[in-house]
């Protein structure tokens, strides 16, 4: 005797259709989700990198006897070895052998912001990514 399924053949691939749909909506947003948050972290990679070479470059040059080209090494040694190009390091004011104990001295450091993926990359093609450290000279 012949038994009967308790599913017709057509209601199977009606679901299937709808999970072929249910895809085709999900995945999308699930690649931007998976990419954006790479981009997240490579963009909080490269703040947390600019902020240390700030850091390292205006201890150099506010410490006694510290000049702007040793603090632009030091900073410039900080994002090679994280692989960061292309950052410019700047100092408010300019500091000589002349400049006075106590001067309030700033190092930013900036880089263009890049997209890993190439996803992202007409969003972050304009803008650049900055961090700035204040000390006083010693």
């Amino acid at each position: 005797m012949k038994t009967r399924s308790r599913h017709s053949s057509g209601c199977r691939s009606s679901r299937l259709g709808a999970a072929t749909v249910e895809l085709a909506i999900c995945l999308p947003i699930i690649i931007l989700v998976v990419f954006g948050s790479i981009e997240s972290a490579n963009a909080i990679f490269l703040k947390t990198t600019l902020t240390q070479a700030s850091y390292e470059a205006a201890r150099t040059v506010t410490s006694t006897g510290g000049t702007m080209a040793a603090a632009r090494a030091r900073g410039e040694e900080v994002l090679a070895s994280r692989n960061v190009s292309g950052a410019t390091i700047t100092f408010t004011p300019n500091v000589t052998a002349n400049t006075p104990t106590g001067t309030l001295i700033t190092v930013e450091v900036s880089s263009p912001a890049t997209s890993l993926s190439g996803i992202f990359d007409w969003f972050t093609r304009l803008s650049n990514i900055k961090a700035s450290t204040s000390m006083v000279r010693t």
